[in-house]
């Protein structure tokens, strides 16, 4: 029993949720970076909880250089398909929405599909301040 009440602590935690809201949703590895700037909070504190999920089984990491992304681990355990599934299809809201579109916009920024910007990057910057101007 103990993996699995490993699983739900991680699970436990408002940030965490919004991590695993974006990997789930995105389908492909994210950088570190990328979910920085796509929840706004600080690396560390993203980092930390990364780490927890990671620990727990929720994801998976993957190093290219200096570059960590982050991913659902592509054999997950039998209990993660279905918080998955509850994942997509409960988990909505302006916090998830506002999360997502952060996230596409960070994406955008790749270059042949890679992160290629860290995060705070003025690049992105410029980019949130035009969206925001067209709302």
């Amino acid at each position: 029993m103990k993996p699995e009440v490993e699983l739900f602590k991680a699970l436990s935690d408002e940030t965490r949720i919004r991590v695993m809201k974006l990997l789930v949703n995105c389908k492909k590895p994210i950088c570190v970076c990328e979910i920085v700037d796509s929840l706004q909070l600080p690396q560390y504190l993203v980092s930390r909880h990364l780490n927890i999920l990671k620990r727990a089984g929720l994801v998976e990491d993957s190093r290219e250089g200096t570059w960590v992304s982050y991913s659902i681990p592509r054999q997950p355990i039998p209990l993660l398909h279905q918080l998955i599934k509850g994942i997509q299809e409960c988990l909505k809201g302006p916090v998830f929405d506002e999360d997502c579109q952060r996230l596409k916009l960070r994406l955008s920024l790749r270059k042949n599909g890679r992160c290629v910007i860290g995060y705070n990057n003025p690049k992105f910057s410029k980019l949130m301040k035009k969206i925001i101007r067209k709302r």
